[in-house]
Formats: C-alpha cells, structure tokens, sequence
C-alpha cells in the first residue's frame, strides 16, 4: 500500500463494507465509488481492482471474495455479517450519513434500534436508547428537537 495512504479513508471504506454486511440493501454504489477513490489517490491491489470495476447492481452472493481481498490489501478483514464488529463499522457509517444529511436523526436511531438493537455492539446503546426516546417523545419533557441534536452530538462522537 502506498505511503500515502489515509488511515482514516481507509476506515471510512471498511465502515461502508461494514454497512453493506449488516443491511446489504444499502447495496454496494458507496463501496465501489470509494474502491475507485482509492485507485485515484494511488492505493492499487487486484481485490481492489476488482470492487471498483464491479457494476453497482452486482448481486451480493458473488461480491464478498472481491471485498475481503480489497480489506486485506488495505490491512483489515472482513468484518463478517451483522457480527458486533460488523455493527460498530456500520453504525459509525450510518452516523457519517446522517452527519452529511442523507439520513435524518431520527432515521438515524430508528435504523440503529432495527439492526443492532438493545443487545447488539455496546457503543451504539445510546441511539437504540434514543429511539426509545422518540417513541414516548409527547409524553416527556424533552422535544424532538432535542432528540435530534442528541443523535447528533452521539453521531459526532462516534466518528470522531
């Protein structure tokens, strides 16, 4: 891998594959746009090569030995399907979306309480918590404005 490389570009790519793993309806248009950012910024790698060349409607059963080879060339691995691994890698995605607006806050916790849920990755408690939160929102003190900006503080603290 060359030098110049980003650490964090690369856990971006590995958030995404995590996202694709966990809620592989998300489909694969954000991993292979990355693969192709990669080959751009000078990463190269067969695995690689692979994902970015693989049409964005490339059906799922034959797409997972193409990302664990482009993983290892960036040193990780597969982080496997809906594992706690997988879960953290997708939520942190999921929050970088929000973060950029093309999920709402809400959208946000309601996604995070499906697919992780209250016994899922420890790190994603809180927006399973806030999800809860917005269900009983009329009944409490707090505004849906406030719920938003807490998914968004947790957002923000998740990938930072």
């Amino acid at each position: 891998m060359p030098e110049r490389a980003d650490p964090k570009f690369i856990d971006q790519i590995y958030d995404e594959v995590a996202l694709w793993c966990t809620t592989p309806e998300i489909g694969a248009a954000t991993i292979v746009a990355m693969a192709c950012d990669a080959l751009v910024a000078g990463l190269d790698g067969e695995g690689l090569i692979a994902v970015a060349a693989t049409s964005v409607g490339h059906e799922d059963w034959n797409f997972d030995g193409s990302i664990e080879a482009m993983l290892a060339e960036l040193g990780r691995e597969f982080p496997g399907r809906s594992t706690p691994i997988a879960q953290s890698g997708a939520v942190r995605a999921m929050c970088r979306r929000c973060l950029t607006g093309t999920f709402t806050p809400r959208e946000l916790a309601r996604w995070t309480h499906v697919v992780v849920g209250h016994s899922g990755a420890p790190e994603a408690q809180l927006l399973v918590e806030l999800d809860d939160a917005y269900d009983t929102v009329d009944y409490t003190k707090e505004t849906k404005g406030d719920l938003d900006q807490s998914v968004i503080e947790e957002a923000r603290r998740l990938t930072s």
